[in-house]
């Protein structure tokens, strides 16, 4: 009996005609024969057609969308010409009841040449995708999009699912996939080529590798496991080499057992290898990869060295209770102890392999950024602040310290202490400080601070208002001595620390004077006191009162006070005046009118006539001189006996009829000795009742002294 994987069907019309030939047939061949009335399956081998003469069967039409090459072969009934099967589009023919062994030898014929027939379609059909590639290639280039193309293309040609393009730099650990079907965005993906044993394999032997079941081949066998659970069951990977240089690997993949490669298909992926090779050798993005290659190997390299000092360093890292994270260049952190753990609540191998700064507040990036920059140049930074997520998405304060003891391995430790409370406290002490600064500033009198040194250290708005300095000018810039007369300071500092004072560190109000910034005295009060710590006397704190004013106003008081009391003496001399001219007119009157009297009733010859006219121009001249009493206002005095002196009454008398009333006139905006008319013309009174022609006289005037 025949053996052979080639399958046969039985085609025709006529039930009867198939069953003949079926019969014939089974007595050579091992296998099922499918019998079918039409149409041809495209799984079709060796197709015997019966009924040629009534069945018409056009292999154009027939085959066209076939997947598989067949052969046709008619059955001639006795009476029919051969020559008329040509028509049917048969390949060959075979004579219904023909014999057993001459069947046979035809059935041998016809498997040799549909295999011969279907090598030479298969050739044909890959060398055409081969062009098609190679076109693809030319006309549109070899970015991403043609690569997944043309491995869409040879994954269909060699019935694989899936295909990836890897570009490889020899002696390199990196492979890096420059296309695939399965995901378009996989362009330029680096990779690790030690987990692709298969790829290595084929790099190594230049040869196809071709793995039927991964799970039991000896070449998969570390990642059977891996590969079976990502539903990968075999695998042909190509070597792309160029004139014996490696330069990557085709790697096709499906989900079944069996890789069912023929010849030719293997010979295709081998071409497909090397016309990328070749397209890839002219690309310069080969010698960029070749270039990250070597970065990379550099990188592992220094990956190697400093993994070895990190190693020798881990006892005393461990050792230390600040969190230790060392970075790598990109960012990365390669190492973390067991106090950095403890401080994010992040394990160790969670930390390890992730990117620093997504572990920082997302406005500190440019920070971390600046530590950087300084570590790699061979500077460190001492307790610069950054906020750390933890596993509870809250943020810590960290002070970070740095170390460039692993700079030179392209790594930079980095020493974390958390300072939330610490840098909470200070936040709230600032806001204390700035509420007790504007408190200060708010104040009217001038505030001082004095360190024991002297230098200002405290200097709010009034004092600048008061000295006429910035406090720019003067905090930590001035001494103490700067803003008193000689000698005040100690002064003051020995009444700060006597007990008679105020008691021992305090000082009551004392008056003073300091000096301001144009060398003018102004004079204040003042009181002061000690500041301690612990016992000791750290500074001293002024509060001083600007008297300028004050003083200005007590000297207009106390001339205002004089001003009255003359006024009132004046006042009192006139109404005495008045009182005494009133008083001493009636007896005076009297004794001219007796005197008189006397006159005209004696003898002109009498002897007393004579005392009489004496009296008379006495009493007259009395009488003059109460009148010139009367209109005195101002008086004006003469020396007398010793140190005494008296009334002038002829200067008085010409002063107050010459002179007008002064009168006190004080400023509107003063609250204190303000003097009406009517208190005016109360003072005068007298005058005014005595003397018909009285008058008062106000006299304004404005004085240039502006501390009067």
């Amino acid at each position: 009996m025949l053996k052979t994987e080639f399958s046969i069907i039985v085609v025709g019309p006529s039930s009867e005609d198939r069953a003949v030939i079926t019969k014939e047939l089974q007595a050579l061949w091992p296998h099922p024969i499918e019998v079918s009335a039409g149409p041809l399956s495209d799984d079709a081998d060796l197709v015997f057609l019966t009924g040629a003469s009534r069945f018409h069967y056009s292999r154009n039409k027939g085959r066209a969308n076939a997947s598989r090459c067949h052969f046709i072969i008619a059955v001639c009934k006795p009476g029919e010409n051969p020559l008329d099967l040509v028509e049917t589009g048969a390949d060959e023919f075979v004579a219904e009841g023909m014999s057993t062994g001459a069947l046979a030898a035809r059935i041998k014929f016809a498997v040799m040449a549909l295999t011969q027939k279907r090598s030479l379609h298969e050739a044909t059909r890959l060398q055409r995708a081969l062009l098609t590639m190679r076109t693809a290639i030319a006309e549109r280039g070899d970015g991403p999009e043609v690569l997944r193309e043309i491995l869409c293309l040879a994954a269909g040609y060699l019935r694989f699912e899936k295909a990836s393009f890897l570009a490889h730099v020899e002696s390199g650990r990196s492979a890096f996939v420059l296309a695939a079907t399965d995901d378009p965005t996989l362009s330029q993906f680096e990779l690790d080529i030690e987990d692709y044993p298969e790829v290595q394999a084929a790099i190594a032997s230049e040869q196809p590798v071709l793995i039927d079941d991964v799970r039991t081949h000896p070449v998969t066998e570390a990642v059977a496991e891996t590969l079976a659970s990502r539903g990968i069951l075999s695998l042909a990977v190509f070597p792309v080499t160029w004139k014996g240089r490696s330069m990557g690997a085709l790697l096709f993949r499906k989900g079944v057992v069996g890789v069912q490669m023929s010849e030719h298909a293997q010979i295709f992926g081998t071409v497909l290898g090397t016309q990328l090779a070749s397209q890839l050798r002219d690309s310069t993005l080969f010698d960029r990869l070749r270039e990250q290659t070597r970065r990379s190997s550099r990188s592992g390299y220094e990956a190697e060295r400093r993994a070895k000092v990190i190693t020798s360093l881990s006892d005393y890292f461990e050792s230390s209770t600040e969190g230790v994270f060392v970075v790598d260049q990109e960012g990365e952190i390669v190492y973390a102890n067991g106090s950095a753990s403890s401080l994010t609540g992040f394990a160790n191998d969670s930390l390890l392999g992730t990117d620093v700064a997504e572990m920082l507040y997302p406005d500190q990036a440019g920070v971390l950024e600046e530590i950087a920059d300084m570590v790699f140049d061979g500077k460190t930074s001492h307790n610069v602040d950054l906020r750390v997520k933890t596993t509870s998405g809250a943020y810590i304060t960290v002070a970070v310290t740095t170390s460039t003891v692993l700079s030179s391995h392209g790594a930079m430790i980095l020493s974390m202490r958390d300072v939330s409370e610490q840098r909470l406290l200070q936040s709230q002490l600032h806001h204390s400080n700035e509420f007790m600064t504007n408190l200060i500033d708010s104040a009217v009198d001038a505030i001082i601070a004095v360190d024991m040194r002297g230098t200002v250290i405290l200097f709010n708005k009034g004092a600048e208002q008061l000295f006429g300095y910035s406090s720019g000018d003067v905090v930590n810039h001035m001494q103490v001595s700067e803003l008193y007369p000689a000698s005040v300071p100690q002064q003051v500092m020995s009444m700060l620390r006597s007990e008679t004072y105020g008691g021992v560190g305090r000082l009551e109000q004392i008056r003073r004077e300091v000096l301001i910034s144009g060398g003018e005295l102004v004079p204040v009060n003042m009181t002061a006191s000690i500041i301690y710590e612990n016992g000791k006397e750290v500074a001293t704190v002024g509060i001083f009162s600007d008297l300028r004013d004050r003083i200005r106003i007590e000297h207009r008081l106390l001339r205002a006070q004089e001003q009255l009391k003359d006024q009132e003496q004046r006042s009192l001399l006139a109404k005495l005046a008045g009182a005494a001219a009133h008083e001493l007119n009636q007896p005076l009157t009297s004794i001219m009118g007796y005197a008189q009297l006397i006159q005209r009733t004696a003898q002109e010859d009498a002897g007393h006539l004579r005392y009489t006219n004496i009296i008379v121009e006495e009493a007259d001249r009395m009488a003059e001189i109460v009148k010139k009493i009367g209109r005195i206002t101002h008086y004006e005095t003469v020396p007398y006996v010793g140190s005494a002196s008296i009334v002038d009454l002829d200067r008085s008398v010409e002063a107050s009829e010459s002179a007008p009333v002064p009168v006190l006139v004080f400023d509107d905006d003063e609250p204190t000795g303000r003097i009406t008319l009517q208190q005016i013309a109360d003072s005068h009174e007298e005058e005014m009742r005595n003397e018909n022609t009285a008058k008062i006289v106000l006299s304004v005037s404005q004085s240039t002294d502006n501390s009067d």
